[in-house]
């Protein structure tokens, strides 16, 4: 890849590509053509990284406000996480959260991506990193398999 797409790469997604990491293993060695494939895959990934950590976050929120109204047998902690109803039936709502006990399960904590290497092995897209979670492995998965189709060197659909 040019010099500067690889820094665009590098300027853009800086927790996915850091310095450090750029230093010991870094090896991008693929066409042009194959750029907008990987510029979409670590958008998608930083996002997905992003939005699952802004869930485990709002899950254990929600917990902690569950078990301080339960502790206190007051509904008033939920009322910030029960927005779907009419006014009027928010109180009603954190009543039956707190009669229940409807406690929220965790998602485990994900770690940051960090790309390895990037390269073409055998006419695909190989993207080599740590970190993730099952959806992120589909995502690169699926990036590495639409690759086989999009022309390395120019980008255009099939082979040139």
């Amino acid at each position: 890849m040019s010099p500067e797409l690889e820094q665009k790469l590098y300027d853009n997604y800086p927790k996915i590509f850091p310095l450090e990491t750029r230093a010991r293993f870094w090896d991008l060695s693929c066409g042009d053509g194959w750029y907008p494939l990987i510029d979409r895959l670590c958008a998608n990934i930083q996002s997905q990284v992003e939005y699952s950590r802004r869930m485990r976050a709002y899950d254990l929120r929600y917990n902690r406000a569950l078990s301080r109204a339960i502790r206190t047998n007051d509904p008033a902690p939920l009322m910030k996480f029960v927005t779907f109803v009419m006014e009027d039936q928010r109180e009603n709502r954190c009543r039956q959260l707190l009669a229940t006990g409807a406690f929220k399960s965790v998602p485990r904590d994900i770690a940051q991506v960090v790309a390895l290497q990037i390269k073409e092995k055998f006419g695909t897209l190989c993207f080599y990193y740590t970190g993730g979670d099952e959806r992120i492995s589909a995502m690169v998965g699926f990036a590495e398999s639409v690759s086989s189709v999009i022309c390395e060197v120019c980008g255009a659909p099939g082979e040139c």
